[in-house]
């Protein structure tokens, strides 16, 4: 049964302990082959995601661990699980150990302010990773997708396979790659009075809140024809809500990320295609940005990497590496 293989894809994505304060995933130190030019010091980085759960933040790990471990510098990674209030407490606990620089990922744009504040206040610089930042004023500099150009690619390939329909978007109001990859939807589909958005929930960007967010979607609107999840884990648990209330059929699913369960289910016809995001390159970028930072160096306030999207068309010639 479809939904059986839908769940046992997003088993993969849970993390089986769950901690009540910030986990340390990572603390790695490898010795140094001095591909970056730099001052005879050692660095300690920091860096805290909304959650580990997504592969994409994984993902995004590994890339800045790979340019810190080269340099023989220590990288702590901390989980604050998706909950905004211990996310402070990370970056306060990274300030307490004193590290050199902060990589932050925030869960909410606006009210991460008091820890970019005490960050600024310890003179300790920050740089945001994917989910930009408000107060971009207390941060060094942003690195993240072009999250708008994304929504603009999922509605431009919906209009070319139907000329009609009702859509239910799950987002994440809270998360500013979010905000603009709706934005970048709903831009692009602004003047079509064939479309019509039925439906706007919050599933926080978690594939096990999708299933029930997407459910009383299906139960409140009669028919829904497009869905557009502003993450796989977002799009693969509306898939398997679609699946379990045998609605699925004729549903076109959107994702962003480019995961590879994404990609097995669109090569499967059973999501209609991802927008790929670069995770690695974001988190190699970062990393980079960083040393040039703690040396003084300029580095642009704002980089936007490019987006992909996959769908049956290139599937096949997509690789995701992540």
């Amino acid at each position: 049964m479809l939904f059986k293989r839908i769940k046992g894809l997003f088993i993969i994505l849970i993390i089986g302990v769950l901690f009540t304060s910030c986990t340390i995933k990572s603390a790695n130190v490898i010795a140094n082959d001095g591909s970056i030019s730099r001052k005879n010091k050692s660095y300690k980085f920091g860096v805290v995601f909304m959650n580990l759960h997504n592969p994409f933040f994984k993902a995004l790990n590994r890339g800045i661990e790979s340019v810190i471990s080269e340099n023989g510098d220590k990288l702590i990674t901390l989980d604050p699980q998706s909950d905004v209030e211990k996310q402070i407490i990370c970056v306060e606990e990274l300030i307490s150990q004193k590290v050199d620089l902060i990589f932050l990922n925030p869960i909410d744009w606006k009210t991460i302010k008091p820890a970019l504040e005490e960050a600024k206040k310890a003179d300790i610089p920050v740089i945001i990773v994917d989910n930009p930042a408000f107060d971009e004023d207390l941060v060094e500099n942003t690195i993240a997708s072009d999250n708008y150009n994304a929504g603009v690619l999922v509605a431009k390939d919906m209009m070319k396979r139907k000329s009609e329909g009702n859509i239910a978007i799950l987002d994440f109001p809270l998360a500013k790659s979010a905000i603009d990859r709706v934005n970048g939807f709903k831009d692009t589909i602004a003047g079509n009075d064939n479309f019509k958005i039925v439906a706007i929930e919050s599933s926080d960007g978690i594939l096990e809140k999708a299933m029930p967010v997407m459910e009383k979607i299906i139960n409140t609107y009669e028919n829904i024809d497009i869905v557009f999840g502003h993450n796989d884990p977002t799009a693969i648990g509306a898939i398997a809500a679609l699946e379990h209330l045998g609605k699925k059929e004729g549903v076109l699913v959107y994702g962003v990320d480019g995961s590879s369960e994404a990609i097995e289910l669109i090569e499967a016809g059973i999501m209609t295609a991802t927008v790929a995001q670069f995770p690695l390159e974001i988190g190699i970028i970062a990393a980079r940005d960083a040393y040039r930072i703690l040396e003084g160096q300029m580095v642009e306030s704002s980089i936007k990497v490019p987006v992909k999207l996959v769908n049956s068309d290139n599937v096949k010639d997509f690789s995701s590496s992540w």
